[in-house]
């Protein structure tokens, strides 16, 4: 119970700390949007979005970012950063959405990124696992997935990564769009960063529902 009670208590601090945040730069300058903020255009708490313009050239974007409490939570992440993104002229836009607070789940051993849309320019995603707890935290290890770069037209790829978790409880997750064009262009796009369960955990979740299987088809020769 006191063990229960600690933890329960870790992801109360946890989840009171961390503010998940979206930002957005074309290399001069750069918009952060946290929830809740004067720029987030989204009420939804885990929930963050952005409408308007990045420098001169990146006129329309309409980027949101999700994640806990609105969907997932400290134990089980969860992920997702949708975008679209005109541009007037040539050049690259970099879109983040990080969370800190994520407690480590030991039936938790990795995740898996998924990305898919079009472009009219090219795209890549990469998804980071820091320990550090911090807010668009990219360990030197390096990225935990690296999706594309893809060519002009509709793409879609899946990584999936085992993550080192070590001795720390918490750790940040961060999804990182880059998106480059030509000349004048859209890009849209929607990347997700979901948990793998333990394989133990899935035997057990195959073995439970196994187990309803047989207690069904049981019941029903009886009522037979």
């Amino acid at each position: 119970m006191v063990a229960l009670l600690a933890g329960a208590m870790l992801m109360m601090a946890t989840s009171a700390m961390a503010i998940p945040t979206l930002r957005l730069t074309d290399g001069f300058t750069t918009i952060d949007i946290a929830d809740g903020s004067a720029l987030d255009a989204n009420g939804l708490l885990g929930g963050v979005t952005y409408i308007g313009s990045v420098g001169s050239n990146w006129t329309l974007n309409v980027a949101t970012g999700v994640t806990k409490p609105f969907q997932g939570t400290a134990l089980v992440p969860y992920m997702d950063l949708n975008s679209v993104n005109s541009s007037a002229g040539a050049g690259s836009l970099e879109i983040l959405f990080s969370e800190t607070g994520f407690v480590v789940n030991p039936a938790v051993s990795g995740f898996t990124t998924h990305v898919g849309g079009t472009t009219q320019g090219t795209f890549e995603v990469k998804s980071f696992f820091d320990t550090n707890n911090v807010l668009f935290g990219k360990p030197l290890t390096g990225a935990l997935a690296d999706l594309g770069p893809y060519a002009t037209g509709s793409f879609a790829g899946t990584e999936v990564n085992s993550a080192a978790f070590g001795t720390n409880q918490n750790y940040s997750l961060t999804l990182d769009a880059i998106i480059t064009h030509a000349g004048l262009g859209t890009t849209s796009f929607d990347a997700q960063l979901t948990p793998v369960p333990e394989p133990g955990t899935m035997m057990l979740l195959g073995i439970g529902m196994l187990g309803m299987a047989i207690y069904g088809k049981r019941r029903m020769n009886k009522e037979a």
